[in-house]
């Protein structure tokens, strides 16, 4: 990497720091496409991969002035990547446990009007948990 193309990385995390969107817009046009590439190997989902690499730079965007201090932005990309990939895992399997209880829960027998809205609600937990199942198998091969 020549000294110029340096100084012009250095100079697009400054003005993200200082909170200038179309220097963001930049910084995720250069990068998404490494980030989504990175995390599609993993989790082999792309509607999972999609939404995780919105949330890292999200992530990114709220935090935007600790790039100040950031020497290796790939590095660092990776760190918040990971970062938000044991977030969404914790959230999931909060979200099993839950099911879990729900499952105890619905052993007593209930009134046949709550039937239906019931079905609807453990259809949604189910896809809740075949989607904390591709996110647990991204958060160890990172690991």
């Amino acid at each position: 990497m020549t000294e110029e193309q340096s100084y012009e990385h250095e100079e697009l995390l400054t003005l993200v720091a200082n909170g200038d969107e179309s220097a963001f817009r930049e910084l995720v046009m250069r990068y998404s496409g490494l980030l989504y590439t990175y995390i599609y190997k993993h989790i082999e989902s792309k509607e999972a991969t999609e939404e995780l690499v919105q949330d890292v730079f999200f992530q990114i965007w709220l935090t935007r002035e600790a790039l100040r201090e950031v020497r290796n932005f790939r590095t660092y990309l990776y760190v918040v990547s990971r970062n938000q990939a044991l977030n969404a895992v914790k959230k999931m399997m909060r979200e099993y446990q839950r099911h879990l209880e729900y499952q105890q829960w619905e052993q007593i027998p209930e009134p046949e009007e709550n039937h239906l809205k019931r079905e609807l609600q453990l259809s949604i937990i189910e896809e809740a948990i075949d989607t904390a199942k591709l996110f647990n198998c991204f958060v160890y091969i990172i690991f």
